[in-house]
């Protein structure tokens, strides 16, 4: 597995892996819990996803089209 993003939280790092999910990527999630060990204090760096090697340019597509808030195309990715 390769690490392929860092998400602001927890709650960012869900949505990307649903739609991950959709597309029939399999990944995981690291760090979510280790954001309320922090206190009060912005946590960053802590959540990251993390994908299989096969499914790692299907999932950067992903999320380019995340970072650049477009609609984001599960169609072509999805085996039909």
């Amino acid at each position: 597995m390769i690490k392929i993003y860092e998400a602001a939280n927890g709650v960012e790092a869900q949505l990307i892996l649903n739609l991950f999910n959709q597309a029939n990527i399999q990944g995981r999630i690291d760090g979510k819990y280790l954001q309320g060990g922090i206190g009060e204090l912005q946590p960053s760096g802590f959540v990251s996803i993390w994908v299989d090697d096969e499914d790692i340019i299907n999932a950067k597509e992903i999320l380019r089209q995340w970072d650049a808030k477009e609609t984001i195309n599960l169609d072509a990715m999805i085996d039909k």
